[in-house]
């Protein structure tokens, strides 16, 4: 009867704590819930804004961002390598077409020693070209050539001569021809020979260039709405584009099939997480997973620093005090086992509140360095020293995330504000949530181990009115505990409390202990020994 009383007392344990999970879940889902239901009424393009419209968090504007990315890209002028020996190389190919015309073809020429030439320097020229060239005498030979070079000179000299639009400088050495004293057919037969022997002195340097373009890209500041900032003005009519960012972050109802799809995946997220810190504490503390008292203390902490930060993210998303969950389970538990179920925290703050890669930034470092300070805690004052720092660290935070997306303005000051203001609202609010918790859950806190290491509480007053020389041996004792623990990084709080109080029955006989026996006088010297 004993055992099936037993069985059926674990079946009802498992029960219920099952039920609170599923509880817990839906009501981290219904947290997250109110995230993404906007209180603005949908809007279409060409409407009125009927209020103003306030980022809640840092919005990016992927669409007029990518834009001006594109348009930079496409503006950056291209990247060539100058070609030193073209005019050079282009000068001598004419001058070796007209000595070879004047020294060979004087005294015969045929079609094929045309075709030969025209093969051998790159050539369109005409059997009557050539003809007319051979009818000239050598001084009128000699005057056509250098009139060819110096247009060729003036062309290098005015223009650049680029690979990929040898169109344009050609045209402009049939201008510069056509500007000479030269006759109709000349004018002709040197604007042929120029476009088909002149060599490009710029040629595209395809990788230097996208080197360019891509930096030029990413030059391109995010065109971005910082936390608070107003995105909508009330009376302004807006834009397809301006309606697709508002909806895209969730500041407008969205259609049904867009609700659905939200609605779906943010839940579907949530319990993920959840189920995987559940593997996760069973897998590597199975003392918390089975004790029911620590599970609802950390399924409530993490309720209520979600609920706190959903109403701070309306401000700001730097105003979040995240740094109240891992405060306090480091006060709860310890310091390590803050540190990684910390992780999971994140995630489930990251997915309830919708925040971008910054937030996730920001909050992560806040969360952690709220574990720092805690770690030795001597007194309440010491959470309100450890959200300070939280809130100093960041301040540099958001300092390094300005510079990184845009470079500091003066909206930076509220968010300052925020930052500091969220890690005091972190140290407030956990310390109020400590005291809650060791008169509801009877949690032995650091702050219950310092009240019981101070001589006010009444076992330490009995130790020392009756066996002070036990209460002297117990002061000895925990010196040596604590300076043992804090070489091997223990405890020491607990092992110097824990050392006043190892003795604590010595109280009730002290006078049967030697170092409470005065002078030789031993009671045990006058009772039997049974």
């Amino acid at each position: 009867m004993h055992m099936k009383n037993m069985k059926n007392n674990q079946i009802m344990m498992k029960i219920i704590k099952w039920a609170g999970i599923i509880v817990f879940t839906i009501a981290v889902i219904a947290v997250a819930y109110v995230g993404i239901t906007p209180a603005i009424a949908d809007y279409t393009a060409g409407d009125v804004a009927q209020e103003n419209i306030i980022a809640p968090k840092r919005i990016v504007d992927e669409v007029k961002t990518e834009a001006l990315r594109v348009q930079a890209e496409n503006t950056t002028a291209p990247v060539y390598d100058y070609i030193a020996t073209a005019r050079t190389a282009t000068t001598t190919n004419i001058n070796n077409i007209f000595t070879a015309i004047d020294e060979n073809y004087r005294v015969y020429f045929d079609q094929t020693m045309v075709e030969n030439l025209n093969q051998l320097y790159s050539l369109t020229l005409t059997y009557d070209q050539y003809e007319y060239i051979l009818s000239l005498s050598e001084t009128e030979l000699y005057t056509l050539k250098e009139k060819t070079v110096a247009v060729v000179d003036d062309v290098y000299d005015s223009v650049d001569v680029v690979a990929s639009d040898l169109v344009s400088a050609r045209q402009y050495a049939v201008s510069l021809v056509n500007a000479t004293d030269l006759n109709a057919d000349e004018k002709y037969i040197v604007s042929v020979m120029i476009s088909d022997t002149l060599l490009p002195n710029m040629i595209l340097n395809e990788s230097a260039t996208q080197l360019a373009r891509t930096a030029a890209r990413e030059a391109v500041y995010e065109v971005a709405y910082e936390a608070g900032q107003t995105i909508v003005n009330k009376g302004e009519i807006l834009s397809q584009d301006k309606i697709d960012l508002l909806k895209a972050n969730g500041l407008l109802r969205m259609s049904l099939k867009e609700y659905f799809s939200t609605s779906f995946g943010i839940p579907s997220l949530i319990i993920i997480i959840i189920v995987l810190a559940l593997l996760y504490l069973k897998q590597f503390h199975i003392e918390i997973y089975y004790d029911w008292k620590s599970m609802v203390m950390i399924a409530l902490l993490a309720l209520i620093t979600l609920i706190i930060c959903q109403i701070s993210s309306y401000f700001s998303v730097y105003l979040v005090p995240i740094a109240i969950f891992t405060m306090s389970i480091c006060l709860l538990f310890d310091a390590e086992f803050a540190v990684r179920l910390n992780l999971f925290f994140i995630l489930l703050v990251a997915v309830t509140l919708q925040v971008d890669i910054d937030g996730i930034v920001f909050l992560s470092v806040s969360s952690y360095v709220g574990i720092i300070k805690l770690r030795e805690v001597r007194s309440r004052t010491d959470i309100f020293l450890s959200g300070l720092v939280v809130g100093l660290v960041d301040i540099g935070v958001v300092l390094i995330l300005y510079t990184l997306r845009g470079g500091l303005s003066i909206g930076i000051l509220r968010t300052i504000a925020y930052a500091l203001g969220g890690g005091i609202i972190a140290s407030l609010l956990s310390n109020g949530l400590m005291m809650a918790f060791e008169g509801i859950f009877n949690v032995t806190t650091p702050f219950k181990l310092l009240e019981m290491s101070g001589t006010n509480d009444p076992l330490i007053q009995k130790l020392i009115s009756d066996a002070p020389g036990t209460y002297n041996h117990s002061l000895l004792v925990s010196n040596l505990s604590e300076s043992a623990c804090d070489r091997i990084n223990a405890n020491s709080l607990l092992a110097r409390v824990g050392a006043y109080y190892h003795d604590i029955g010595k109280a009730a006989n002290a006078s049967y202990f030697k170092e409470n026996q005065i002078g030789d006088e031993n009671p045990h010297d006058y009772i039997a020994p049974e």
